[in-house]
């Protein structure tokens, strides 16, 4: 390099370290203002949600993609039973919500929920009854579809110390 690049590289990082000094001395630190800012324009529906039920619902929704991730791979093993078993795991039969939180989310979230349900319980009586990978596959397509569309709908905020 040169020495012209050595001194642009000099000032750039001065600026670099001046503007991260200036921004943390205003008080633009991450942290609950940041993520505050954030939410004061993020466009979806805010859902208050405890710690407890925020975790929860992440759990369950993890559980509900390693399902969708099992049910891919067993039908590319063009394994039926195993696709069954696993859309069974989330089907509305076996997941229970808890009533406390489901009064927290709305309609518009149990609703979404239940067809989230209804699809994996589709799911895994198609699996059953022998019908088409291709069937199968374009109703795990609708199935990550509502979940998108929630996500696109929702999100969920905790409460604000006070």
């Amino acid at each position: 390099m040169s020495q012209i690049d050595y001194r642009t590289l000099g000032l750039l990082g001065l600026i670099l370290v001046l503007g991260a000094f200036f921004g943390f001395a205003a008080g633009r630190t991450v942290g609950s203002d940041v993520l505050s800012s954030a939410a004061d324009i993020d466009s979806r529906s805010a859902i208050e949600v405890t710690p407890k039920q925020m975790v929860t619902l992440g759990a369950s929704m993890r559980s509900d993609l390693e399902a969708m991730q099992a049910i891919q791979s067993a039908l590319a093993a063009g394994d039926r039973d195993a696709v069954a078993k696993a859309a069974s795991r989330r089907g509305g039969e076996a997941v229970k919500p808890d009533p406390a939180l489901q009064a927290r989310l709305g309609s518009g979230w149990r609703s979404k929920e239940a067809a989230l349900r209804d699809s994996f319980d589709q799911i895994a009586a198609d699996a059953q009854s022998g019908q088409s990978t291709e069937t199968i596959l374009a109703e795990t397509a609708q199935l990550t579809n509502g979940c998108i569309s929630c996500h696109q709908a929702y999100h969920l905020v905790m409460p604000k110390p006070l």
